[in-house]
């Protein structure tokens, strides 16, 4: 996302159009505590002690030519690598920050990558894949795909030695969904792994799956019309959503704020207007009970009861 806080709930990173920036928020307001330039930041992946930013000028959903760039939470730079051919918003990391993915805009593929160097380990994929995350052990990655009339909610192996193919598997579709053919993705899993979310935006829509892990089978799904005003190419995204307090709760971006859904059953339980569209992604503080939101640092929300 452009967006996240570290495990303390004490720093709060963001990413603007040329910078990224570290706050501490342990107060009521966010005060600065660094900024660092940064050329074309795209999309970050956040672990407990590192920040993975990719940065790079994209062409359609591709950066081209990239860079991977490892910040600790005070915005001390630990290194970087280039990386090609990466999906805008598909890179993620292990908790630990021990494994590193991305998919590869040219072969189609969700890879493991050396998170150093950015060296691809292992990969696998179909028709177009976007959005992966890994299960809080590192265990499995999960990402949608699509191409022209077809679409899948993927599941990945990766524990497989170095050069081979991961294991893939498809997962049960959502029902009911917008469509999952010609759809980008965003992904996540919850805290515990127990359960997974993705988003799309398809011709039909866009489209909120939770899947229970433990089953392998969608939990619930919702479908959000797209306006006809709204289908700008420029616009053409998955809305990032989390879980949050304790996985009770799913917030979800939408243009209209951000939707709060019992995390069990899918029910709407209310919709926090936010001042602007919060395609950027949601940032959860368990600790003080409030979430954020990317592009509105200036102040928090709280999360519902």
């Amino acid at each position: 996302m452009k967006i996240a806080i570290d495990p303390t709930s004490s720093r709060l990173i963001t990413l603007d159009d040329d910078r990224i920036r570290s706050f501490d928020i342990t107060g009521d307001d966010p005060t600065l505590i660094a900024e660092h330039p940064l050329p074309h930041p795209q999309w970050l992946a956040s672990s407990r002690n590192t920040v993975f930013v990719l940065s790079g000028a994209h062409v359609l959903a591709s950066v081209n030519d990239g860079r991977l760039t490892r910040f600790g939470w005070d915005l001390t730079e630990h290194g970087s690598a280039p990386i090609r051919n990466v999906e805008r918003r598909g890179i993620a990391t292990t908790p630990d920050g021990a494994r590193f993915a991305y998919v590869n805009w040219a072969t189609c593929q969700v890879t493991l990558a050396d998170p150093v160097t950015a060296e691809p380990v292992a990969a696998n994929g179909v028709s177009i894949p976007s959005g992966a995350s890994f299960s809080p052990d590192g265990r499995h990655l999960i990402a949608g795909t699509a191409d022209q009339g077809d679409g899948d909610i993927l599941l990945f192996d990766t524990e497989v030695a170095a050069g081979e193919r991961l294991g893939m598997t498809t997962l049960p579709p959502p029902n009911p969904s917008p469509g999952l053919d010609d759809a980008p993705y965003f992904s996540t899993f919850s805290a515990s792994g127990r359960s997974a979310l993705l988003t799309n935006e398809s011709w039909g829509g866009r489209g909120l799956f939770v899947y229970d892990m433990t089953a392998g089978e969608p939990a619930w799904s919702r479908v959000f019309e797209v306006p006809e005003d709204d289908e700008d190419p420029d616009n053409w995204h998955p809305y990032p959503a989390v879980f949050a307090a304790d996985e009770t709760l799913v917030l979800a971006g939408q243009p209209d704020g951000v939707h709060v859904y019992r995390a069990t059953d899918g029910e709407l339980l209310s919709v926090v207007a936010v001042g602007h569209d919060p395609a950027g992604g949601i940032a959860v503080d368990e600790v003080r009970h409030r979430f954020w939101v990317a592009g509105d640092v200036s102040h928090s929300h709280p999360l519902p009861s």
